[in-house]
């Protein structure tokens, strides 16, 4: 048992003999988990502003995104109300008479002014400030507005339709969305930049 005894004083001695003094062992103990809090505090800030910049980011490439397609929607929308519109004098006069075609075209007609109307109200909210744009949308909303009600206010009331002046009109709408100028004031819109 003496045997037993000495190994552990032996190994007591050894042990206290290898230990540092307890004023390091104090430092150590109270700084190194200050020292490893302030940098953890560090990091997670760091790694928070780096999530609150890619939610932005995300949420502004999503916005882009909505603006992107209500933007080319509209653009669309303009030229297509077109195809509603008969672009004759024959087509027109036909719209005279009472047959089905002649109704099937008005409730085009009428559901494209719906959609003119309401691709205008939505750009003059989004881009309120491309005066320039907005100048031409309305111009494209009032003509077609005019064309459609002509056309159905003759069809309605059985009146002849003012070809001369509808056609003329017509041939206006066809020219602002025809032309180069229409397509370049929604292209600073729509030119899409890759990463």
């Amino acid at each position: 048992m003496k045997e037993i005894t000495n190994a552990i004083k032996q190994f007591t001695d050894i042990y206290k003999s290898s230990l540092s003094p307890d004023w390091v062992n104090i430092i150590c103990g109270i700084l190194l988990p200050l020292v490893i809090s302030v940098i953890v505090i560090f990091q997670n800030k760091k790694i928070n502003k780096n999530n609150e910049k890619l939610q932005k980011n995300i949420y502004n490439h999503e916005v882009r995104n909505k603006k992107y397609d209500i933007i080319l929607n509209s653009y669309v929308a303009y030229i297509d109300v077109v195809q509603s519109l008969p672009l004759s004098k024959e087509g027109l006069n036909c719209l005279s008479n009472n047959n089905p075609i002649a109704t099937e075209i008005i409730t085009n007609i009428i559901n494209a002014r719906e959609r003119i109307l309401l691709e205008t109200k939505k750009l003059k909210l989004l881009l309120k400030n491309d005066i320039e744009l907005i100048t031409t949308i309305e111009q494209l909303n009032t003509l077609y507005q005019e064309i459609a009600n002509d056309i159905t206010f003759g069809v309605v009331k059985k009146t002849e339709i003012n070809t001369k002046n509808v056609l003329e009109k017509i041939r206006q709408y066809q020219q602002l969305v025809e032309s180069e100028n229409y397509d370049k004031l929604f292209e600073k819109y729509l030119t899409i930049d890759e990463i």
